[in-house]
């Protein structure tokens, strides 16, 4: 079995939906597609195992929510970044000055006074609100300033 790994661009919340479709397109097709793959950390993308891309494009053929076959292929050295989620928490400390990368305070500077290991999540105050506005968000919402 001489195997090659795609990527599939979905539609985001669809990726179990249209794998069960790739897979049975690929079954009634006989195309030669061997596992299919899909990781809540990647929403919007498959990942394809099979002989070729032709056997894919035959597969995704009509599939509602496919968008695009991704160019090129994936090389094993590729999944170690996706399986293995670096837990991003360990890395700051109370007291801590972070910037905010995601959601509605993106681009603010806050100050880390909490963190909850167990759910991953991170309480800071906001340096940059006119008044002393604290939240909690998810710990990959922040990160370490530029000069740290």
């Amino acid at each position: 079995m001489d195997s090659q790994f795609f990527a599939i661009r979905v539609t985001g919340g669809q990726e179990e939906n249209v794998a069960n479709f790739i897979y049975k397109n690929a079954i009634l097709n006989e195309n030669e597609v061997y596992s299919l793959t899909y990781l809540t950390s990647q929403k919007g993308y498959l990942i394809v195992e099979a002989k070729s891309g032709q056997d894919i494009r035959e597969a995704i053929a009509g599939i509602r929510h496919v968008k695009e076959l991704v160019p090129g292929l994936l090389k094993i050295e590729d999944f170690d970044k996706l399986l293995i989620k670096k837990p991003t928490i360990t890395e700051y400390s109370v007291g801590e000055v972070v910037d905010i990368v995601m959601g509605p305070f993106k681009g603010m500077k806050a100050k880390i006074t909490k963190i909850d290991l167990s759910k991953m999540e991170v309480t800071v105050m906001l340096l940059d609100a006119p008044y002393p506005l604290s939240l909690t968000v998810d710990s990959s919402y922040l990160k370490p300033p530029k000069n740290r």
